[in-house]
């Protein structure tokens, strides 16, 4: 019984510190911070010859009228 309470305390416990959930355009307000983004991802390009192999994706937007582009490197992928 202990070990079920624990467990559901636990649980409780990391749902009140989950990430903070922002709009797109609020992005720029939260630059090194960890939140949590819905958004659509209209265009993902990758680039294996490029150095690195990066992929690109646009979130909000296509290139160029893209609120926000992600960059995905090598060896984080």
């Amino acid at each position: 019984m202990k070990v079920a309470l624990l467990f559901i305390l636990s649980l409780f416990t990391i749902s009140t510190i989950a990430q903070t959930e922002i709009k797109l355009e609020d992005v720029k307000n939260h630059i090194g911070d960890s939140v949590r983004l819905q958004a659509t991802i209209y265009v993902g390009k990758y680039l294996k010859p490029a150095k690195s192999s990066p992929t690109f994706l646009d979130v909000g937007g296509n290139y160029s009228n893209a609120p926000l582009t992600l960059v995905i490197w090598d060896d984080v992928r």
